[in-house]
Protein backbone atom coordinates (compact mmCIF):
# COMPACT_ATOMS: atom_id res chain seq x y z
CA UNK A 1 0.00 0.00 0.00
CA UNK A 2 1.18 3.31 -1.11
CA UNK A 3 2.06 5.65 1.61
CA UNK A 4 -0.37 8.65 2.03
CA UNK A 5 0.34 12.52 3.34
CA UNK A 6 0.19 12.68 7.04
CA UNK A 7 -3.13 12.86 8.96
CA UNK A 8 -4.86 11.31 6.02
CA UNK A 9 -4.45 7.64 6.60
CA UNK A 10 -8.49 6.25 6.61
CA UNK A 11 -9.83 4.42 10.36
CA UNK A 12 -10.09 0.62 8.64
CA UNK A 13 -5.84 1.68 8.21
CA UNK A 14 -5.65 2.12 12.12
CA UNK A 15 -6.58 -1.36 13.56
CA UNK A 16 -4.87 -3.83 12.01
CA UNK A 17 -6.51 -7.62 11.79
CA UNK A 18 -6.17 -9.79 14.80
CA UNK A 19 -3.27 -12.38 15.09
CA UNK A 20 -3.64 -16.25 15.61
CA UNK A 21 -4.49 -15.37 19.28
CA UNK A 22 -7.90 -12.92 18.58
CA UNK A 23 -5.69 -9.42 19.35
CA UNK A 24 -5.94 -6.79 17.47
CA UNK A 25 -2.74 -4.60 16.79
CA UNK A 26 -3.13 -0.89 16.12
CA UNK A 27 -0.45 1.11 14.47
CA UNK A 28 1.85 3.57 16.32
CA UNK A 29 -0.05 6.65 15.37
CA UNK A 30 -3.70 5.56 16.40
CA UNK A 31 -5.43 7.91 19.24
CA UNK A 32 -8.90 6.88 20.30
CA UNK A 33 -10.90 9.67 21.50
CA UNK A 34 -13.07 8.39 23.88
CA UNK A 35 -16.71 6.92 23.05
CA UNK A 36 -20.00 8.17 22.89
CA UNK A 37 -23.63 6.46 23.85
CA UNK A 38 -26.37 6.89 22.13
CA UNK A 39 -29.67 6.07 23.01
CA UNK A 40 -32.68 6.92 20.73
CA UNK A 41 -36.30 6.10 19.58
CA UNK A 42 -37.40 6.28 16.14
CA UNK A 43 -41.46 6.62 15.05
CA UNK A 44 -40.75 4.48 11.93
CA UNK A 45 -44.37 6.28 10.38
CA UNK A 46 -43.07 10.04 10.66
CA UNK A 47 -39.65 9.42 11.05
CA UNK A 48 -39.60 11.32 14.10
CA UNK A 49 -36.27 10.63 16.18
CA UNK A 50 -35.99 11.18 20.49
CA UNK A 51 -32.38 10.74 21.40
CA UNK A 52 -29.27 11.84 23.08
CA UNK A 53 -25.57 11.54 23.26
CA UNK A 54 -24.33 10.76 26.79
CA UNK A 55 -20.72 10.88 27.90
CA UNK A 56 -21.68 7.68 29.97
CA UNK A 57 -23.49 4.58 29.37
CA UNK A 58 -25.49 4.11 33.28
CA UNK A 59 -28.77 3.04 33.93
CA UNK A 60 -29.63 7.23 34.97
CA UNK A 61 -28.93 7.86 31.36
CA UNK A 62 -31.29 5.15 30.00
CA UNK A 63 -34.07 5.89 32.28
CA UNK A 64 -33.73 9.46 31.32
CA UNK A 65 -34.16 8.57 27.63
CA UNK A 66 -36.99 6.60 28.66
CA UNK A 67 -38.61 9.36 30.64
CA UNK A 68 -38.44 11.71 27.61
CA UNK A 69 -39.95 9.28 25.47
CA UNK A 70 -42.74 8.28 27.71
CA UNK A 71 -43.30 12.64 27.79
CA UNK A 72 -43.49 12.71 24.06
CA UNK A 73 -45.36 9.62 23.07
CA UNK A 74 -49.30 9.82 22.76
CA UNK A 75 -50.65 7.56 25.72
CA UNK A 76 -52.59 5.23 22.95
CA UNK A 77 -49.58 4.35 21.00
CA UNK A 78 -47.36 1.45 22.09
CA UNK A 79 -43.74 1.74 22.51
CA UNK A 80 -41.59 -1.55 21.08
CA UNK A 81 -38.43 -1.40 22.25
CA UNK A 82 -35.18 -3.04 21.08
CA UNK A 83 -32.12 -3.15 23.28
CA UNK A 84 -28.39 -4.88 23.66
CA UNK A 85 -27.71 -6.84 26.45
CA UNK A 86 -25.43 -4.39 28.30
CA UNK A 87 -26.13 -4.49 32.18
CA UNK A 88 -27.27 -0.49 31.77
CA UNK A 89 -30.45 -2.14 31.52
CA UNK A 90 -30.75 -4.71 34.06
CA UNK A 91 -30.39 -2.85 36.86
CA UNK A 92 -33.34 -2.93 39.54
CA UNK A 93 -33.22 1.18 38.78
CA UNK A 94 -34.31 0.20 35.10
CA UNK A 95 -36.34 -2.52 35.62
CA UNK A 96 -38.82 -1.04 38.47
Amino acid sequence: MARRARGLWPAKDAVQPADALGRARRTHSYVRHGTTSLFAALDIASGFVIGKCYKQRRAAEFLDVLKQIDAQVPPDLDVHTIMDDYATHKTALARA
